[in-house]
Formats: C-alpha cells, structure tokens, sequence
C-alpha cells in the first residue's frame, strides 16, 4: 500500500503524510485539526464511510455498481447510497457531539494538551491507513482487500462504540 506523493514509504515518512491528509481535511471542511473532538469526527466521518463504499469515486470504481446485475438495480444502490452519505451538516452534529462528551469526560478532562495531540494523531494515522488501503483496492477493483478494508473500519467502529456496527447511524436525528 502506498501513500499519496511517496513511492515507498517508511513508517514515520507514512504517517506524517497521514497527518497531512487529516489537516489538510479539518481546514478544507472548516474544523479545527489539533482539536481531539475532530479527530474523533474524521475517525467516525470516514470510517463509516469506508464500511459502506461511500467514499467518493467514480462510478466505475465504486465496488457496489461494479456488482449491479442491471440499470434498476444501479438506480437502487445509487439511492440507497444518497440517504446514507453523510452531509457537512451532520459531520457538524458528530463534532459537536464528540465535543460535549469530551469536555464532559473526567478521563479526558485530566490529560494534557500533548496527551490529547497524540491520541489525535493515533486516531487519523488509524483511519487514514484504513483508508489508503481502501482507496488502493478500490482503484485496482480488488474486492478481497476492499472488504478487508471495510473489516478494519467495521472493526475499529465498533471497538469504539462498543456495539455491532448495524447500529451505528450518521444523521440528523
């Protein structure tokens, strides 16, 4: 798996192009990157997206209409995929909701700003190397590892929340 802008890259070369990814991310939609309720956001934000092939890409990539066995059948998946895409407004309400738990968290409360730095990093290194490997299977239509991919972000969603990953919804109520 490679990264975006490294041909081979060492695990530290790795992660700071994550990292850049992450801020590069956080100031394009208008959110604070050294914020530990962001990370958690990005983490979700695109975790969930990775689990239900909602990242952005073209239609002839999209592992979900690849398999389509026909035009109604693309129109079903295109429409399911339209209520399910997460809307900058409801990655606000993630963020916000992250933001209130956390102020509110004593464990979260008791950490320094150099604690909270790094979970923030560990978290977008996280998702981001879910992501790269994702996106990669994605562009060489290798199925195998796409839903290796989706495994890992149903797998980390799930630790996270501590439920099955049916029941974790991204929406406005």
């Amino acid at each position: 798996t490679s990264l975006p802008g490294n041909s081979s890259p060492d695990t530290k070369g790795a992660v700071v192009e994550l990292l850049k990814i992450y801020k590069r991310t956080a100031a394009t939609d208008g959110f604070p990157a050294n914020d530990l309720a962001y990370a958690y956001q990005y983490f979700v934000v695109n975790n969930y997206n990775v689990y239900h092939n909602l990242a952005p890409m073209p239609a002839e990539l999209d592992p979900d209409l690849r398999k389509a066995a026909d035009m109604f059948d693309r129109l079903t998946i295109l429409g399911t995929k339209k209520t399910r895409r997460v809307t900058m407004y409801q990655e606000k309400l993630v963020y916000n909701q992250f933001k209130e738990g956390l102020s509110e968290d004593p464990k979260i409360q008791k950490m320094t700003d150099a604690e909270k730095q790094k979970a923030a990093e560990i978290l977008a290194t996280m998702q981001g190397l879910i992501f790269v490997m994702y996106e990669n299977a994605v562009k060489n239509k290798d199925d195998k590892e796409i839903d290796e991919a989706r495994q890992l972000a149903k797998e980390a969603m799930e630790k996270l929340f501590e439920t099955s990953m049916d029941k974790i919804h991204i929406s406005e109520f």
